[in-house]
């Protein structure tokens, strides 16, 4: 058999309460704003980066030599180990 829920009756309606009804901040509270502050410090860093790669010098990349043939081949060629030819 189901229980009927018990009625609570506040006796004191006239009585200023001191406790508010509003619930309190929990861990969680201070998780969500530590956490939004590292997201705000984050996002100021990005732009920084971003802002100092944004005016750097921009180098061009290194010339490949290439040999007649198309390839890149060292001039000097070692001879093959164990006397293959």
């Amino acid at each position: 058999m189901a229980k009927k829920a018990k009625k609570v009756v506040d006796n004191d309606k006239d009585d200023e309460k001191t406790e508010s009804n509003a619930p309190r901040s929990t861990s969680y509270v201070g998780m969500l704003i530590l956490s939004s502050i590292g997201l705000i410090g984050a996002a100021a860093f990005l732009y920084l980066d971003h802002d100092e790669l944004a005016s750097a010098k921009k180098v061009d990349p290194p010339s490949v030599v290439l040999s007649e043939a198309g390839l890149n081949i060292p001039s000097a060629i070692p001879a093959p180990v164990g006397g293959a030819k």
